[in-house]
């Protein structure tokens, strides 16, 4: 069995217990902006261990030897998770929202750069050849981007579209295929969590 055949059997199992309400959801929901805080950090380098995640997230006490932008890091993850989560009525996501859960990720971090703003500076990928937007561009370029993922939302299998590189957001351009990259930093984080919000848009 590969692994868009076992996505869609576990969903198969999930689907056959919705709707999920009350104090079930709200475990489930703590559950995972616990477990997608810490797997999102982890992959950006931060030290947190999981029980560690869970302290901050759930009583807000630094931890001791770790850094406060790692704090600031796990603590924002979770305030994106929330607003991601409180948007999930809405039908899309607007240019707004995810500036706004950008500056929530990163507006506490340390020399964080252009918190909730699309990058004004020039950047690079390391280890890319991709040749990215002028800063000035990038307002555009993403507009494109939303434009065509809006377009063929639903013409693309979903767990291939989340795997493919986080496509809503993030690195890639699928038409041109060539990178965006809107801001200086907090790309990845939030575009898991606009994948996150997508899968409450699945049938």
């Amino acid at each position: 069995m590969d692994l868009l055949q076992e996505i869609d059997k576990n969903m198969e199992k999930i689907n056959k217990i919705h709707p999920f309400q009350g104090a079930y959801l709200q475990q489930i929901n703590q559950f995972f902006k616990v477990e997608t805080t810490y797997s999102s950090n982890a992959v950006e380098g931060n030290t947190h261990t999981l029980e560690e995640t869970k302290v901050i997230l759930e009583d807000g006490i630094t931890i001791g030897g770790r850094s406060l932008k790692e704090f600031y890091e796990v603590e924002g993850h979770g305030k994106a998770y929330d607003y991601m989560f409180s948007l999930i009525n809405k039908k899309e996501l607007t240019e707004a929202d995810i500036l706004y859960c950008h500056e929530l990720f990163s507006k506490n971090i340390p020399d964080f750069i252009s918190c909730g703003e699309y990058r004004k500076v020039e950047v690079l990928i390391s280890g890319s050849k991709k040749i990215l937007p002028k800063a000035e561009n990038v307002s555009f370029a993403f507009f494109a981007v939303n434009k065509f993922f809006r377009t063929n939302l639903f013409k693309i299998d979903f767990p291939t579209l989340v795997i493919d590189r986080q496509r809503p957001f993030t690195v890639y351009y699928p038409k041109l295929n060539k990178g965006v990259h809107p801001l200086c930093g907090g790309v990845d984080p939030c575009a898991r969590r606009m994948n996150a919000f997508l899968c409450t848009k699945w049938e």
